[in-house]
């Protein structure tokens, strides 16, 4: 056996201990830090991805109802409304005669939900039987004055576009405190009416809120949900039509363009008497919001080894359109191509202008 002697079992000195302990711990601090550091840029990144996310989610449900406002269910595809092409009809009459105030009933065709209101212009039937109403009457009995007799189980299209889906008078553009109401067929699935209102947060920071009211329900319940957190900065902005001569100052943190509501003038015939009041002789003075900006700002912070740090993340549109502008242009366009439409020519002036429907009183009970 080897014999183990007093020089071969030395062991190590203590400066190379503490040489080795200086390089071990030098190498694991490194390792340690960029272990720390991969672990704040991972949590940093899906703060940062989830407020993404949240915001991109809003700003597309926002977007896609302020491009439905002013709609309903006949419309949505954008067609005109005579019968002939390929409309939703919810309605379905009984058999009618041809006169002043004729009672009848309807009944509703497919998973229309739609209330019939008094003041709401359907369009009976379709080419040349096509008979814009108006109806005067809802209880005891449905009445409308008719042009011409029709048969049971004809259908009756809801006609046109409310002229303003963006609500002008509940709806206040401000640094804080800012809303906007809308109403129409916002889900454009022919489900029906809908009034929303989007709220920025009073104080910042604070939540985006949205609130719904379906129209077809009574008595109205609201149904309101938190669509992000911690908003910082939050607006909308009445956008003014690009070209139209009145550039406006609006809300001095919008963006460009923006202004007040537009005024549009629709030409009638000298002797038509349904126009709002105010409007110049033979116009139709409707205000319109023809465009909407917002802007929204919200804020998460994240804290890691006890450091916090903000991460803040902006998102804006500035010429967002509500459809019931384009699709009411292309209806109008339409109908005054009568010969192409075969619009009897007594009810010419009538279909054109039940093409802008009155509001459903339903919207006067809605708790803005």
């Amino acid at each position: 056996m080897s014999r183990i002697t007093k020089e071969n079992s030395r062991g190590f000195t203590i400066l190379e201990l503490l040489i080795a302990m200086a390089l071990f711990l030098i190498i694991s601090g490194s390792v340690l830090g960029g272990m720390a550091k991969l672990q704040a840029n991972t949590r940093t990144g899906e703060v940062n991805a989830a407020l993404q996310q949240q915001l991109r989610s809003t700003m597309e449900l926002m977007a896609q109802e302020i491009g439905q406002a002013g709609l309903q269910a006949s419309t949505v595809d954008g067609a005109a409304t005579d019968g002939i092409n390929g409309a939703t009809s919810p309605y379905k009459i009984s058999a009618v005669s041809a006169g002043t105030n004729q009672t009848f009933t309807m009944t509703t065709s497919g998973s229309a939900v739609f209330a019939p209101y008094v003041g709401q212009w359907l369009n009976v039937d379709g080419g040349t039987n096509q008979d814009p109403i108006q109806l005067s009457q809802i209880t005891p009995t449905i009445q409308a004055t008719f042009g011409m007799a029709h048969a049971a189980n004809t259908p009756a299209y809801p006609m046109g576009v409310f002229p303003h889906g963006i609500l002008t008078d509940k709806s206040v553009s401000a640094v804080a405190g800012s809303k906007l109401a809308m109403f129409g067929e916002i889900n454009g699935s022919g489900n029906g009416l809908w009034a929303v209102e989007y709220s920025c947060p009073s104080t910042f920071p604070g939540s985006l809120t949205r609130t719904a009211w379906n129209l077809s329900n009574s008595p109205l319940t609201a149904t309101q949900s938190n669509l992000i957190d911690n908003v910082t900065q939050c607006y909308f902005c009445w956008q003014d039509t690009p070209g139209s001569g009145s550039p406006g100052t609006g809300n001095p943190n919008c963006p460009a363009l923006a202004a007040a509501p537009d005024t549009v003038n629709l030409p009638v015939p000298t002797a038509y008497t349904g126009c709002p009041a105010g409007s110049p002789a033979g116009y139709c003075k409707y205000s319109m919001i023809t465009q909407v900006g917002f802007t929204i700002t919200a804020s998460e912070t994240v804290t890691i080894s006890g450091s916090t740090q903000p991460i803040t993340i902006t998102k804006s549109y500035s010429n967002m359109q509500p459809r019931n502008i384009i699709t009411a242009d292309n209806i109008y366009k339409s109908a005054v191509t009568a010969a192409n439409n075969a619009v009897p020519v007594g009810n010419y002036a009538t279909y054109l202008f039940g093409e802008l429907q009155p509001d459903p009183p339903a919207l006067a009970s809605v708790p803005w």
